[in-house]
């Protein structure tokens, strides 16, 4: 096949793939290829056509002479996945295509790194200095970060999907901090922190624009991980600067100001928690009393206007209250908000546990019993997770049980948890018989406890474990039951208690009686066994080794 190509030619065509095609094009390609996707191949001159099978066989012509000139009936305006297979097919005639592809990608990375080196010098661009304005500054953003997106524009690379743009934006997102980061390192340290903060802002602002128009990036799996990442970076260069200074740079505060407002109020999904980081920022950078001023009479005339921001608005404001100790007030605002969702709390609940403030704790926690019912899956427990906390740490122990209590059987296990933490094991033994508590879901720490602390709390819970194993009726709960026998075995010694076991052992393993036990497994009757005040509920369909235990543990 290649043979009846020019090796001229066909050298060409490899250097024009490698150069414009897009890698990810070339992976769909060679993925096709390796799967076996082509039919038909012929070569006519200079045109190789193959039938290629994607969600219906589609007509991929490759033009040797001029590979743009290619085309498919696919209908893609660009060199598609099924031409890359053809080339492919081509390719493998002469190396194994893999080979192909990595040497593309080396390539493509060379390019880049020379094509942006080449722009950055050649482009006149005034850098800034630490005693310009932050419009000089955003100027200067404005200028690298569209040199950098020009760059892959004037390529033949096209934005197709979520994974492409998420890694050219990646891309983007190195290079333009390390051109920032450098600049600004002989910088003092104040205002270097600060310019790297409004580099890190502004990507952000910018992926948050373009996301909002073609939602790229939002398709990718990675989005979440790179969005954390971006996030942390922001508060990796939040500096700690005094009131005195807060007033010089006021300027550049507005701006990270405006930014973080902008993105916090937008009605659609947004990449990032603004939320989080508007909450972050106030807390710490732009916390100056002029600016909350500003900000508490913007969100308080947004909370009075009717509109899907006022619930964000009202949201700004507790934030704000809560900063000052003001919780009654928070409270307040919050009574006035219709569908608040606990978990926008959360934060808070999460800042007094970590400080040890557990009397603000207490009094939120209080606040939000009767929305308890209220809560999905994820705030009810993390709310069980907070009375147990406030239970260990405040002296509260009575109020958490009796919370929890009332929000049975959801809260089974936290309350169970703090039976335990109280040394409550006969009430933790009655609760987990009251809901029938399978072993599998005690752990065998729990179990070990009890075993150690108070064994003979145990024993109507082993008791009503071996029943349902037994009444299972299948070889391996009749394996299982064994097992719970010979535990209970032990704890009867270690009670003392051997002429009990004996005793009730002997009543099961009674000549008589297993005689009836095995006509039952027969006829798959059932025989309720009463014994000690332990009801077995019924041995049925019994195999030998269990009669064997039975036999082997009768003193008779």
């Amino acid at each position: 096949m290649f043979a009846k190509l020019s090796k001229e030619k066909f050298l060409n065509l490899v250097e024009n793939i490698k150069e414009y095609v897009d890698l990810f094009t070339l992976e769909e390609g060679l993925e096709q290829f390796k799967k076996c996707r082509l039919k038909a191949v012929q070569i006519n001159g200079d045109s190789v056509q193959a039938q290629v099978r994607d969600y219906q066989y589609y007509t991929a012509t490759i033009d040797v002479n001029d590979f743009l000139e290619s085309y498919c009936t696919c209908g893609a305006k660009d060199f598609c996945s099924h031409l890359a297979a053809v080339f492919f097919y081509l390719y493998s005639s002469h190396r194994w295509p893999d080979t192909f592809l990595a040497e593309a990608k080396e390539h493509r990375k060379q390019q880049a790194a020379k094509k942006t080196v080449e722009l950055l010098d050649k482009t006149t661009v005034k850098k800034p200095l630490p005693k310009d304005s932050v419009e000089a500054w955003h100027h200067y953003f404005e200028l690298v970060y569209g040199q950098m997106i020009n760059l892959h524009e004037h390529s033949r690379y096209k934005f197709l999907d979520g994974l492409q743009y998420y890694l050219v934006f990646s891309g983007i997102y190195e290079k333009f901090q390390e051109k920032m980061f450098s600049h600004s390192s002989g910088w003092p340290v104040t205002l270097r922190e600060i310019f790297r903060l409004h580099s890190v802002l502004f990507l952000m602002d910018r992926l948050e624009k373009i996301n909002r128009t073609h939602q790229w990036f939002s398709l990718t799996a990675s989005q979440p991980a790179y969005c954390e990442r971006c996030e942390q970076e922001l508060l990796n260069h939040i500096p700690k600067i005094t009131i005195e200074q807060k007033e010089v740079l006021r300027p550049f505060l507005q701006k990270i100001l405006e930014t973080v407002q902008e993105h916090y109020f937008q009605p659609s999904q947004t990449l990032f928690d603004w939320r989080f980081i508007h909450g972050v920022l106030w807390g710490t950078i732009l916390y100056h009393p002029a600016l909350v001023e500003r900000e508490t009479a913007f969100l308080k005339r947004k909370l009075l206007t009717p509109s899907p921001d006022r619930y964000k608005a009202g949201l700004g404001l507790v934030f704000f209250k809560v900063l000052e100790n003001e919780d009654a007030a928070a409270r307040s605002i919050l009574q006035e908000l219709d569908n608040l969702r606990v978990r926008d709390l959360f934060e808070y609940l999460s800042s007094f546990r970590r400080v040890g403030d557990w009397q603000r704790l207490l009094e939120w926690l209080r606040w939000l019993l009767p929305r308890a019912e209220h809560t999905d899956r994820h705030e009810f427990e993390i709310l069980c997770e907070y009375w147990n906390d406030a239970a260990g740490e405040s002296g509260v122990q009575e109020e958490a049980l009796r919370v929890l209590k009332t929000w049975l059987p959801r809260s089974r296990r936290f309350y169970a948890d703090l039976l335990l933490q109280l040394k409550l094991y006969r009430d933790w033994v009655e609760l987990n018989i009251l809901y029938a508590s399978d072993s599998a879901d005690i752990s065998p720490a729990d179990s070990r406890l009890l075993e150690n602390k108070d064994p003979a709390a145990l024993l109507p819970l082993y008791h009503q474990w071996a029943a349902r194993l037994i009444e299972s009726k299948n070889r391996k709960s009749y394996q299982e039951a064994v097992k719970l026998l010979k535990k209970l075995r032990s704890l009867y010694k270690k009670l003392k208690l051997g002429r009990e076991w004996d005793e009730f052992i002997n009543y099961l393993a009674a000549p008589g009686r297993i005689l009836r036990l095995g006509r039952a497994a027969n006829k798959g009757t059932s025989l309720p066994v009463w014994r000690n005040g332990f009801k077995i509920l019924s041995l049925c369909l019994a195999p030998a080794f269990l009669l064997r235990f039975l036999y082997r543990n009768h003193t008779a």
